[in-house]
């Protein structure tokens, strides 16, 4: 269960990935438009996980975020800003690419074939409010018992344009995969091969 409270972020997270998706070699010129998130829970609740679907000039980006207290040891190639949350005070968001707990959570999920947290929102006290039903829905292609996966020696690999050509070759393990929108068709936004 993915808990997201009721509040404001300055700047917003589009405004704050903006910019760094036109940086980026992989992104196309254009205004980036959100199309849906997902998140995944940390199982040790510290990071929050959440997965951007957005379209810029006619094609679908995925992006990967995690936000973090505090900044990252080791991690300021991926450090894509910070931002101010109204409740929970300075946020670093970081490109999950280089964080790890978001690695083995995509990991986990892609193996144990788990599908997105659920999300609730909740007010400054921690008082449930609302369940939302999430824009994407993210399933992993795995059947591995949840309770038995280990994601050590395995790595993810995200995938930041959504064309349908995901790389798919015999040392891929897993894959997860979205659905959004009016979009029947499952597309991988992640694959997961040994390390």
């Amino acid at each position: 269960m993915a808990t997201i409270h009721r509040a404001t972020l300055r700047p917003s997270k589009i405004e704050l990935l903006a910019p760094w998706i036109a940086a980026q070699p992989w992104a196309p010129a254009g205004q980036a438009r959100v199309l849906g998130a997902y998140r995944f829970d940390d199982r040790d609740g510290r990071v929050g996980i959440e997965g951007h679907l957005l379209d810029v000039s006619g094609r679908t980006l995925h992006v990967v975020t995690t936000y973090r207290a505090a900044p990252l040891e080791g991690a300021d190639a991926f450090l894509i800003g910070t931002t101010e949350h109204s409740v929970l005070g300075t946020r670093w968001v970081y490109d999950a690419a280089g964080d790890p707990v978001a690695l083995r959570e995509i990991v986990t999920a892609a193996l144990s074939g788990a599908s997105q947290a659920d999300l609730v929102i909740v007010d400054a006290e921690e008082n449930e409010i609302e369940r939302r039903e999430p824009a994407v829905r993210v399933q992993g292609s795995g059947s591995v018992d949840p309770a038995t996966v280990e994601a050590a020696g395995f790595a993810a690999e995200i995938v930041h344009v959504l064309d349908g050509s995901a790389a798919h070759d015999d040392a891929v393990e897993a894959t997860l995969s979205a659905r959004w929108g009016d979009f029947d068709d499952a597309v991988v936004i992640a694959v997961v091969r040994r390390a």
